[in-house]
């Protein structure tokens, strides 16, 4: 009789032991590792240099002190504008701005183009989407 292929989560909860490495998220690790379905990343190698990873990142990645997942790859989320059309419309910007806050400082920058010269853009999978965040588009 042939089984499905157990989950990752159902193997590791039953501890089948069908998988020796697994890909799991920030979310998971804090979770997986107080239930003990994880072992910490313990005498790894000099040559992978653990301090050079992003704070946020490894701290993710940690359950009490411990480190029990190594990142693949990271995320993060940056504005980018342009400071002489700040600067003509007087506007200064924080340095954490609202998404409400940049779609108004948005509609005050000057702008003689008739296509959107604000847009906000999510990059969360293959290839970017695009959003005008002001009307004059």
């Amino acid at each position: 009789m042939r089984f499905p292929p157990l989950s990752s989560t159902t193997d590791i909860a039953t501890k089948a032991g069908q998988f020796d490495i697994l890909t799991v998220g920030k979310y998971e690790v804090p979770i997986w590792a107080k239930q003990n379905w994880l072992l910490p990343m313990d005498n790894l190698p000099a040559e992978y240099a653990v301090d050079d990873l992003l704070k946020p990142v490894r701290d993710g990645l940690t359950f009490e002190g411990k480190l029990y997942g190594l990142p693949f790859y990271a995320e993060s989320a940056m504005t980018y504008y342009r400071k002489d059309l700040f600067q003509k419309a007087g506007i200064a910007m924080p340095d954490a701005p609202t998404y409400e806050q940049i779609r108004g400082f948005a509609d005050k920058t000057p702008t003689s183009r008739t296509r959107c010269t604000a847009c906000a853009c999510a990059a969360s999978r293959a290839g970017a989407r695009t959003w005008p965040t002001s009307p004059r588009w």
